[in-house]
């Protein structure tokens, strides 16, 4: 991005509009550490950027963040997050929970 002739070289700036501040310093984390220290309490919206950002490894933790506190007013939420952005283990778990 920086490298080639576009906005972000000639301003030294990138802007991201799509993401709130603390979701981002969470992935940027991630990013340089491997480890999401807030994954628990970010993990519905920290899975969007992950997958947006094709950061596989941080979509399993925040899937497995997920998962580990399924329960009934989570259940719908989690089957969609699964479905939206293929965490396959989440829908499955998700839908799991519904049928019982």
């Amino acid at each position: 991005m920086f490298m080639n002739n576009t906005k972000e070289n000639q301003t030294g700036r990138v802007d991201i509009k799509d993401m709130e501040a603390d979701i981002l310093e969470e992935m940027i984390t991630y990013i340089y550490t491997g480890t999401s220290p807030n994954v628990h309490q970010m993990a519905s919206k920290l899975i969007a950027a992950a997958d947006m950002h094709c950061l596989d490894h941080l979509k399993l933790i925040c899937e497995d963040a997920l998962c580990s506190r399924l329960d009934v007013a989570s259940a719908a939420e989690n089957l969609i997050l699964g479905d939206l952005y293929r965490a396959r283990h989440l829908k499955q778990d998700a839908l799991t929970f519904i049928n019982l």
